[in-house]
Formats: C-alpha cells, sequence, structure tokens
C-alpha cells in the first residue's frame, strides 16, 4: 500500500493551548497534515510515533536520547502529562485533542503544538518568542533551517 500524506501550511492557527502558554510570540507557523485515515486514533499516539519515529541523529541531538527503549521509558512514564518532560522537551499544557511542548533558554522560549483535529488531520504550530533583541537576526539567519527539520521530523512520522 502506497503511503499517502499531505503537509501543507496554513495561516490559521488554532493552538489555542499553546497561544496560553505564553503572553506573545514573534514567530508562529502551522503546518495541516492528512494522513491515511484512521492512522492515528489520538494526539498521544500521533505524539508517540513523532518521538519514537524518529532517525537516530535526531534522536541523541534533538532528543537527548541514545537508545528508543529510554525514550520508550520516558514517553511511557510522561503519559503526556502537564509537567512531565521527555528529554528536553517539557509538557508545557494538554488537553483531549491538543498537546504542547515546551523548552526555554536564555535566548528564547520555544512552543510546539500538536493538535488532533479528526480521523485524518492533524495541525502542528511551532511558536517562538525572542528573549533578547541581538538575537533576533541571528535567529531569523537559521529559522529556515529549524523550519526544514521540522518538516522532516513531520514526514518520518506520516
Amino acid at each position: 500500500m502506497e503511503r499517502q500524506s499531505l503537509m501543507n501550511e496554513t495561516a490559521k492557527t488554532e493552538a489555542l493551548l499553546m497561544q496560553q502558554s505564553l503572553d506573545s510570540f514573534d514567530y508562529i507557523r502551522s503546518f495541516q497534515i492528512f494522513y491515511i485515515k484512521n492512522r492515528f486514533q489520538s494526539i498521544d499516539h500521533f505524539c508517540k510515533d513523532y518521538f519514537l519515529l524518529q532517525p537516530f541523529w535526531i534522536r541523541i541531538f534533538g532528543f537527548r536520547f541514545l537508545s528508543k527503549y529510554s525514550l520508550l521509558r520516558s514517553i511511557e512514564a510522561s503519559h503526556f502529562q502537564i509537567g512531565t518532560t521527555i528529554g528536553e522537551r517539557i509538557i508545557v499544557n494538554r488537553d483531549e485533542n491538543e498537546i504542547v511542548f515546551g523548552n526555554s533558554t536564555m535566548f528564547l522560549d520555544y512552543r510546539l503544538s500538536m493538535i488532533f483535529n479528526d480521523a485524518q488531520t492533524i495541525t502542528v504550530s511551532r511558536g517562538i518568542r525572542l528573549k533578547k533583541p541581538m538575537v533576533k537576526p541571528l535567529y531569523w539567519s537559521f529559522n529556515s533551517i529549524n523550519e526544514m527539520f521540522l518538516k522532516k521530523k513531520l514526514q518520518v512520522v506520516l
């Protein structure tokens, strides 16, 4: 069976929980993902696959896990509940259909929202708040690379 999925950028940002997690954002980008009907039963199922199906180098550098087994144990221990972590990703908010992951550094606050819309669409939004004005030019120069990595990580799941 041929894998059929489609990812489109969308101007509409449905990530209400993500927007509630910070008072403002400098950058928000959203993607609507269409996939084979009933591939995912819930947002938890999609997020679990998002973490587990990544290549080895992303697991190490992006999530800080050497083995899939350690990553799986972290996912199972967290149950994607608010305040728990998976590597450096903190679950900052969630409801039945949306999970918001976050991280903060001295330069920026990062949020990644994943929303289970229905049996064949998921919306993924990334929000960034830059903390220091001097960081903005540097961030914008790397933004397209970050965007490319996010798209690649999402394509792995589909």
